[in-house]
């Protein structure tokens, strides 16, 4: 594997621990007792997992990942946020995917899943959603401290997952991987080249 698609994978590892530590919250009856500070380990994790998400793919490449750190400073507009990023490589985003079970003749069929999972739109709502539990409250505003997420955090959990679960990614120089977050034969995340003969197995479903 090449060392950039390494790099990706341990992002994405990293992007596995912070679910398990969400759900692992969600699923006990553990409580800070204020319910404004449970809002904010939830949200640290989720807000960490995006960064993730939009990040990953420059991590291999140190300049690029030099000028977006000083780039980023200050900047909280996530729109913003995924503009720059889509300045360096449109293709950031990653492309969930289904792929068949091998046909009589060995094939494999390639399917990009078209809803269920995190859209580049609600990776925005969820960051924005996010943001006020990252900072110190305002004294003086009196609006009650909790976070209407829409849906639920599991929801959002599982849209993150649906999104990353099987997926194509191009990093820089136009190099595309399909990557597997539970590979079936270890658990971890791995990342296979993807090669310019394979477009033709390539359908939308």
């Amino acid at each position: 594997m090449k060392e950039d698609a390494k790099i990706y994978c341990a992002q994405m590892e990293e992007i596995k621990k912070r679910v398990a530590c969400i759900n692992q919250f969600l699923n006990s009856s553990f409580s800070y007792g204020v319910d404004h500070y449970d809002y904010e380990v939830v949200c640290i994790h989720l807000r960490k997992i995006l960064e993730l998400i939009a990040f990953s793919n420059l991590a291999a490449n140190k300049n690029e990942v030099d000028k977006m750190h000083k780039n980023i400073e200050g900047m909280w507009n996530a729109r913003k946020l995924l503009k720059l990023i889509g300045r360096i490589n449109p293709d950031f985003y990653p492309k969930p995917i289904e792929i068949s079970a091998p046909d009589s003749r060995g094939v494999k069929i390639i399917n990009f899943i078209e809803n269920g999972y995190l859209t580049k739109e609600e990776w925005v709502q969820l960051y924005n959603l996010c943001s006020d539990f990252l900072h110190v409250w305002n004294p003086y505003n009196e609006r009650e401290r909790f976070v209407n997420f829409k849906i639920s955090v599991s929801e959002w959990v599982q849209k993150i997952q649906n999104l990353l679960g099987v997926h194509t990614v191009q990093l820089l120089e136009d190099r595309i991987f399909t990557v597997f977050m539970n590979y079936p034969m270890d658990g971890k995340v791995h990342a296979f080249p993807a090669e310019p003969a394979d477009e033709s197995k390539i359908h939308k479903s």
